[in-house]
C-alpha cells in the first residue's frame, strides 16, 4: 500500500486520484460537455467522505483509545469553512453585476443558509421545482447543496460513532464491527428511504410535518435534497472503511478496479433521462467509489491512473474547484447562454481561484499552528460567518423595474374570493374615495397592477386587486360550465346581492382559444360574463391582447446592461407588434361591441410610441420578459387607464 504520512493521518495518492475524478465528472456536467448525467460525481465525493472520515476516526480510536468532539469539529472547521466563506463572499459581492437578474435574489439567499450549513434544507423548503429544473440552474450557488449535506453528516456522523465505541466495548466486540454493524442498520434505513421516496412509495404528510417541508409529498425532490436520505452514500464509504482486503491476487483486484472505473464513468453518461435519481440508481457510482476506495491502491494500471502526479495535483484542490467552478460557469453564461465551451473555459479558469484558496487559505488554516487555540478559532469562525452576510448585504438590485408586480409582492397574485374585499388586504384606499374598481384576471392583469391603483386613486377610488396568475380569465372557453365554476367567474357572481358592488372593473388576460371544439370563437364565451356585468351595472376595461416582444431580461446580467451587451436589448417595428396579435385583438374588439357596459384599452400606443418599439430606454426596461410589461411601463400607463376607467363608468350612467 502507497501511504504517505500527512500529519495525524494517512495520504493515498489514490484518493486523491480519485476525489480528482469525481470533479471532473461533475465539471463536465456542469460544463455541458461530454458527461450528460456527471452529478453523479457528488455522490462519489460522499463516498470517499464517509471512508475518510471513518478511517480517521478509528484510526484515533485505537491511538487514543476514544475521540475528541472538540478537536475533530475544530479540523473540519478549519479545513472547510475559511474556503467556503472566501467563495461566498466573493460571490455575493460579484451577484450584484455579474448574476443573471433572475437569478440574483435567489443565489444571495442561497449564500446566506450556505453560511449556516443549511443551503439543501432552503433549496427544498422554498425551491419546489428541483435541482434539475433549467429555471434551476441560474443560480450561482446552487451546487452548496452538496456541501451543506456534507457538513451536515460530519455534525453528525461523530456522534454515531460515539454510540458504535460504546456498543462495542459493551458487546465486547471489535470497534470496527461495532461501526459496521451500526453504520449497517442506519445505512440500511437510509437506503430504503431514500428508494421510497424516489419512487414515490412513501405516503404524503400532513399536519405539522407538511408545514415543516412545505409540500405533502415525500418525493424525489426530498429524496435528492435531505440528509436523511443520502447518509446510506456516507455510511457506505464508513463501513467499508472498517475492511482490509488481504485475499484475491493482483489480476483480480485490478479487474475489480477496472470494474470500478466503468461503473462511475458509465453512470455519469448513462443516467440522465432517470427521473427518480438518487434512488436504487445512485448505488451505481457509490459501488464503484467503494471499489476503488477498496482495492485503488493496489498497484495496477487503475492505481497508477489515479497515483499519477496531475490527478492527484486536480485531487488536492478538488475542494476549491468545486465550490468555484459553479459561480464562474454562471457568471459567463449571460454573455454565451448557450455555449458549452465558454462554461468549460469559465470552469477551467476556476482552478486559479482554487490553487489560491488551496495555498493561501486550505493549507494554511489547517495546518498553522496560530489558528488551533480558542481565541483564533473563535475569530475563525466569527470572520468565516459575518463577511458573506455583510458581503451579501452589499447585493443590490440595479433593475428594479424588473421586480415582481405589485400583485405578487401584496400576495394577491392567487385567486381568492377574500381577495375581493374592499377593505381586505388586496384593498389600497384613499382618503374620500367614491367607491373601489378591480383589477381581475391573470397574470396580464398583475403586471398592470402599479398603474392601475394610480389611475384608480387618481379617479378618486380605492384600487382592489384580485387576479389569478397562470389562470385565464376564461379557464376552459370551450366548457362554459367548467369556467363558472372558476375564481373569475365566481367572483362576478359575488357582486350579484347588490351590496358593494365595484365602481368599475379592468379585466385583462392571456390563453386565447380562438377556435373551439364546439365551433365556437373565444369572443362567444365571453360575450355572456361582459353580459352579466352589464346586467350588474357595472361598468367594464377590457384589455387588448398583451404585446409579445419575445425577449427575457432578466436573463442577462446588470454588467450586460451596462456594456449595452444585452441580447434581449433590441427593437421592433410597431406595426409587426400590432400584427402579431391581431387575431386575440379582433376577438375582443367583438365581445367589447356585443355590450354596452365595456370599453376596450389599447397599451401600444404608450408602450411603441414610435415606428419602432425600443424594448429598453430612458435607461429603463419596458418588458420583464416576453409578454408582460415590466413596474415603469405599467406606471407609464397610469393616465390611460384612468382615462378609460372613466369613459367605461360614462357608459352606465
Amino acid at each position: 500500500m502507497s501511504l504517505v504520512e500527512n500529519q495525524d493521518s494517512l495520504y493515498r495518492p489514490d484518493i486523491q486520484g480519485l476525489r480528482a475524478l469525481a470533479i471532473l465528472v461533475v465539471v463536465c456536467y456542469h460544463s455541458g460537455v461530454l458527461l450528460t448525467s456527471g452529478f453523479v460525481g457528488v455522490d462519489v465525493f460522499f463516498a470517499i467522505s464517509g471512508y475518510v472520515i471513518s478511517s480517521s476516526l478509528i484510526r484515533e480510536t485505537y491511538k487514543h483509545g476514544k475521540i475528541s468532539l472538540p478537536q475533530f469539529f475544530a479540523r473540519r472547521i478549519r479545513r472547510l469553512l475559511p474556503a467556503l466563506a472566501l467563495m461566498l463572499s466573493v460571490v455575493l459581492l460579484a451577484s450584484t453585476w455579474l448574476s443573471a437578474l433572475s437569478a440574483r435574489v435567489q443565489t444571495v439567499r442561497t449564500g446566506f443558509f450556505a453560511t449556516f450549513s443549511s443551503a439543501n434544507l432552503f433549496l427544498f423548503r422554498f425551491r419546489p421545482d428541483g435541482y434539475f429544473v433549467v429555471g434551476e440552474k441560474t443560480n450561482a450557488l446552487l451546487h452548496t447543496w452538496s456541501l451543506s449535506i456534507e457538513e451536515q453528516f460530519y455534525i453528525f456522523f461523530p456522534l454515531l460513532i460515539l454510540f458504535a465505541i460504546w456498543f462495542s466495548r459493551k458487546s465486547s466486540v471489535d470497534i470496527k464491527i461495532g461501526i459496521r454493524y451500526l453504520c449497517g442498520v442506519v445505512g440500511l434505513a437510509s437506503i430504503v428511504f431514500c428508494m421510497g421516496a424516489s419512487m414515490g412509495k412513501i405516503p404524503e404528510v400532513s399536519g405539522v410535518f407538511s408545514r415543516i417541508l412545505g409540500t405533502t409529498s415525500v418525493d424525489a425532490r426530498f429524496a435528492f435534497y435531505l440528509p436523511l436520505t443520502r447518509a446510506w452514500e456516507f455510511l457506505a464509504g464508513a463501513i467499508f472503511a472498517t475492511f482490509t482486503l488481504k485475499s484475491a491476487r493482483t489480476f483480480r483486484k485490478s479487474v475489480s478496479a477496472f470494474a470500478g472505473m466503468i461503473l462511475i464513468l458509465g453512470s455519469s453518461v448513462f443516467l440522465h433521462d432517470i427521473q427518480s435519481y438518487p434512488g436504487f440508481f445512485a448505488a451505481f457510482p457509490i459501488v464503484g467509489a467503494l471499489v476503488l476506495l477498496l482495492i485503488g491502491d493496489v498497484e495496477g494500471p487503475v492505481n497508477t491512473f489515479l497515483s499519477a502526479k496531475a490527478m492527484c495535483w486536480i485531487g488536492d484542490r478538488s475542494y476549491g474547484w468545486y465550490l468555484w467552478h459553479w459561480p464562474m460557469i454562471q457568471f459567463i453564461k449571460p454573455f454565451w447562454h448557450e455555449n458549452r465551451w465558454a462554461s468549460c473555459g469559465a470552469a477551467l479558469f476556476a482552478l486559479i481561484p482554487a490553487a489560491i484558496s488551496y495555498r493561501w487559505i486550505e493549507n494554511v488554516s489547517r495546518s498553522s499552528p496560530v489558528w488551533r487555540t480558542k481565541r483564533k478559532m473563535a475569530l475563525l469562525i466569527f470572520v468565516s460567518l459575518i463577511l458573506p452576510l455583510l458581503m451579501g448585504a452589499t447585493s443590490r438590485d440595479l433593475t428594479p423595474e424588473l421586480d415582481y408586480h405589485m400583485d405578487a409582492k401584496m400576495g394577491c397574485q392567487y385567486g381568492d374570493l377574500a381577495n375581493l374585499d374592499p377593505s381586505g388586504k388586496c384593498s389600497l384606499a384613499i382618503a374620500g374615495s367614491h367607491g373601489y374598481a378591480v383589477l381581475i384576471g391573470d397574470s396580464h392583469a398583475g403586471m398592470l397592477s402599479e398603474g392601475f391603483v394610480t389611475a384608480s386613486h387618481k379617479i378618486g377610488l380605492d384600487a382592489v386587486i384580485a387576479v389569478n396568475a397562470n389562470h385565464p380569465f376564461l379557464y376552459r372557453p370551450w366548457d362554459m360550465e367548467t369556467t363558472q365554476s372558476e375564481y373569475p367567474f365566481q367572483a362576478i357572481e359575488s357582486w350579484a346581492d347588490g351590496k358593494g358592488r365595484p365602481s368599475v372593473v379592468v379585466i385583462a388576460q392571456s390563453g386565447y382559444a380562438m377556435e373551439n371544439s364546439d365551433g365556437s370563437t373565444w369572443s362567444d364565451q365571453f360575450i355572456p360574463i361582459l353580459k352579466r356585468l352589464e346586467e350588474l351595472d357595472v361598468p367594464v376595461v377590457v384589455a387588448e391582447g398583451a404585446v409579445d416582444v419575445g425577449i427575457e431580461p432578466r436573463s442577462c446580467s446588470a454588467i450586460q446592461n451596462y456594456v449595452g451587451k444585452c441580447p434581449a436589448n433590441i427593437q421592433w417595428n410597431t406595426s409587426v407588434l400590432d400584427k402579431n396579435r391581431e387575431s386575440p385583438t379582433t376577438e375582443e374588439i367583438r365581445a367589447v361591441t356585443a355590450v354596452g357596459n365595456a370599453v376596450l384599452m389599447d397599451t401600444l400606443p404608450v408602450l411603441c410610441p414610435a415606428a419602432e418599439c425600443q424594448i429598453r430606454r430612458g435607461g429603463k426596461w419596458w418588458w420583464r420578459d416576453n409578454a408582460h410589461i415590466s413596474i415603469t411601463a405599467s406606471n407609464a400607463l397610469a393616465p390611460l387607464i384612468a382615462e378609460k376607467m372613466l369613459e367605461a363608468q360614462g357608459l352606465v350612467k
